[in-house]
């Protein structure tokens, strides 16, 4: 095997057990499990209109409750209403490659015709991985 193909089998294995992780915490989720809270920065694709010092990625505070997903500005606005809710049923989630294991992981969400809800970004694989 070359060292590509070493490496690109590695990455695949890291892709499974990713998904597998993911797919357990929706089970979780969807069982009424522990609230999954954290931050994680969520794409905006209006910013380039908003003005010259606007940002790509937003930092939010996000809630996972069944398989609901509500996103604050930050953890101290939780007792208010979100700033989002979206309904994750049937909904898929989809890495976008390469996953490195350093730098930002970015994945979305997608409807069950595939179109993009949200577009969401962990500082690191490890963070996304956190409960």
């Amino acid at each position: 095997m070359t060292t590509d193909s070493a490496a690109l089998q590695r990455e695949l294995l890291e892709l499974r057990e990713e998904n597998a992780a993911l797919i357990e915490a929706l089970r979780l989720a969807q069982r009424g499990g522990a609230d999954l809270r954290g931050h994680l920065s969520k794409w905006n694709p209006d910013a380039g209109q908003q003005g010259i010092f606007s940002q790509d990625w937003e930092l939010r505070y996000f809630v996972l409750s069944g398989t609901l997903l509500k996103y604050y500005n930050s953890e101290r606005d939780v007792g208010y209403d979100p700033r989002g809710v979206l309904e994750l049923q049937d909904c898929t989630v989809e890495v976008e490659l390469p996953v490195k294991s350093t730098g930002p992981f970015i994945f979305q969400i997608a409807d069950p015709e595939g179109e993009m809800l949200l577009r969401l970004s962990a500082d690191r694989l490890e963070t996304a991985n956190a409960n």
